[in-house]
């Protein structure tokens, strides 16, 4: 049996507008789709490693290459990388993350609903 939201995946929305602005969004958003997203929160949500997300676990199961993958959660978590978008990029994802988190506590389903940010300027605050 399977943890409970181990099939949970970013909202293909909040993805576009957490990368909205950003240098890299093409990148980010047409290779992997909302993988990227998907295993950074879990990782800060679940506060383990995220080479033990759900995700990347079902991809090397099947047979997938998540190599790429991987290397561009590896990117934006070394902090060496985290400048100019990728640093942009974290500080979205932390107001994500504690988003989310309200919502977890709160005892709502993480049924693929976007999670509502505010945005001023096309930037995420």
């Amino acid at each position: 049996m399977e943890p409970k939201n181990s099939h949970w995946a970013m909202p293909y929305d909040d993805w576009l507008a957490l990368c909205s602005g950003l240098a890299q969004s093409d990148r980010l958003t047409s290779r992997h789709g909302v993988a990227i997203g998907t295993v950074m929160v879990w990782a800060e949500v679940t506060q383990a490693e995220y080479l033990l997300c759900p995700l990347l676990q079902r991809l090397r199961r099947s047979g997938s290459d998540s190599d790429s993958l991987i290397d561009e959660v590896s990117k934006c978590f070394t902090p060496a990388n985290q400048r100019g978008g990728r640093l942009e990029l974290r500080r979205r994802l932390q107001t994500y993350v504690h988003e989310l988190g309200s919502r977890i506590d709160a005892g709502n389903p993480l049924d693929g609903s976007p999670i509502m940010l505010g945005r001023v300027g096309g930037r995420m605050t």
